[in-house]
């Protein structure tokens, strides 16, 4: 029965994929906003259906108020007919101009996968109504042509937006294809086995949300890391970057180094300082963590700092450790190529401890283990991030499903993910497995356990 249903759907699935394009993104003169701006969902369009998933593209757009240069938009909180999702970052300039509606060059893309259903039947009635609910937050990071570049070229500013769109769903080649779509998800769904209640089983599913956030989620802090610089002339330039930190031991909290050191892993500030035209402040860095569901800041204002616990105040140490070295070539504008050092991300030195006396009150270490990575890879996996910017009013962290290929002991996902969960704990259906180093890949966390011999001290 179950081989014949799969048979089924593979033939289903063939039919489908006969006349399947994928859309373009288009560029528009309107009237600009009255107020601020505005980010708007122009299209949503069915883009693909394999035998475990279901994807779909976004066409957004955005009209500006002001002159803007765009880096990079973060989604938080995504939810499409209310199933949560994850939407990669996008990181594409783009020159805005006040008034003009723009879309990025390309769609973003999101997938939804089987397994985290309960049910396939909201995708089928998705598919036969033919309207999709999409709703989260978009965070825009913008160069902003009005602001001085004397901070490493890169002074920046975040705006977030809501995103709340009811739409038609655009499927190409008609009828035709949405018949051939609910075929093959009718068969998916009749042929579904009843997957062993693991870790991350039906993860797309409120329940299972909100028991990884009270097993695993109360156990993470939001970091962040701040220091200032000055130049030649004295004026100062403060520098914060916010990540993630995770309680590994009764006593013990783990992160990256990048969080102790994080000069040491940007080429511009190695630039500017090789080059001598900006100086750190001397005793100026400090590093603060906010347990998971404390207040971080009260309307867009001052962050709480009486809610963290801080280096400065000594309410923990930095276990020893050095962040290893590689040279690079650094310039600025392409011009003026200058040697440097830095630390590199991926790498087994990007580690730190934080080691308590007085442990602050947060959920307890994190002790279910993947200790040897699967060959095959991982369909899922699970990081925590926070909402990043001066907009973030409580220490919430948000569950992202990813997918990772295991190369040589390292996580590689499939899709990037945002700074903003740096140095989080990434989760497989056995266990933690991994500390997430950069956007793109963690290391196994068997391997970061050993480097900072976790199971030997701070229990």
């Amino acid at each position: 029965m179950y081989r014949n249903s799969k048979f089924r759907f593979a033939a289903a699935l063939a039919l489908f994929r006969l006349a399947f394009p994928c859309g373009l993104a288009a560029q528009t003169r309107v009237d600009a906003p009255k107020s601020s701006e505005e980010i708007r969902v122009e299209k949503i369009e069915l883009l693909n259906l394999q035998t475990d998933r279901i994807g779909f593209a976004i066409t957004p757009s955005i009209i500006p108020t002001q002159q803007v240069r765009i880096r990079t938009i973060t989604f938080y909180g995504m939810r499409i007919n209310g199933i949560p999702v994850f939407v990669p970052p996008v990181s594409e300039e783009l020159e805005l101009h006040p008034g003009v509606r723009a879309s990025l060059r390309r769609p973003m893309q999101l997938t939804i996968y089987f397994r985290d259903l309960s049910s396939l039947q909201p995708l089928i009635e998705l598919v036969r109504g033919g309207r999709i609910r999409i709703e989260g937050n978009a965070l825009v990071e913008a160069k902003l042509d009005t602001l001085p570049s004397l901070l490493l070229m890169k002074k920046t500013a975040h705006a977030p937006l809501r995103i709340d769109a009811d739409l038609p769903l655009d499927i190409p080649g008609g009828s035709l294809v949405r018949d051939q779509t609910l075929r093959a998800l009718s068969v998916a769904e009749t042929g579904r086995t009843i997957l062993s209640k693991s870790l991350l089983y039906l993860l797309g599913t409120d329940e299972t949300q909100k028991r990884l956030q009270d097993r695993f989620g109360k156990s993470v802090f939001l970091a962040v890391a701040r220091y200032e610089m000055t130049d030649s002339n004295h004026n100062r330039y403060p520098v914060e970057k916010m990540g993630v930190a995770f309680r590994a031991t009764e006593k013990q909290v783990v992160t990256t180094r990048e969080m102790v050191e994080p000069w040491m892993f940007d080429s511009a500030i190695a630039l500017k300082l090789k080059r001598g035209e900006l100086t750190m402040v001397k005793d100026s860095f400090d590093l603060l963590l906010w347990p998971a569901g404390t207040d971080y800041s009260r309307l867009s204002g001052p962050p709480i700092e009486g809610n963290a616990v801080s280096l400065k105040k000594h309410d923990f140490r930095v276990l020893p450790g050095t962040a290893e070295t590689e040279k690079m070539v650094a310039t600025e504008n392409g011009a003026r190529a200058t040697l440097v050092s830095t630390a590199p991300r991926a790498s087994v030195s990007n580690l730190a401890v934080l080691e308590f006396a007085n442990p602050p009150k947060s959920g307890p270490p994190m002790t279910l283990i993947d200790a040897k990575p699967r060959s095959e890879g991982y369909p899922a996996i699970v990081a925590f991030r926070f909402s990043a910017g001066p907009y973030t009013q409580s220490a919430d962290p948000e569950i992202v499903r990813l997918s990772a290929r295991v190369v040589d002991g390292r996580l590689l996902f499939d899709d990037p993910i945002d700074s903003s969960a740096l140095g989080s704990p990434v989760l497989s259906d056995d266990g933690l497995v991994g500390i997430l180093q950069d956007e793109t890949s963690a290391i196994s966390y068997a391997t970061a356990a050993a480097r900072l011999k976790l199971n030997a001290a701070g229990k």
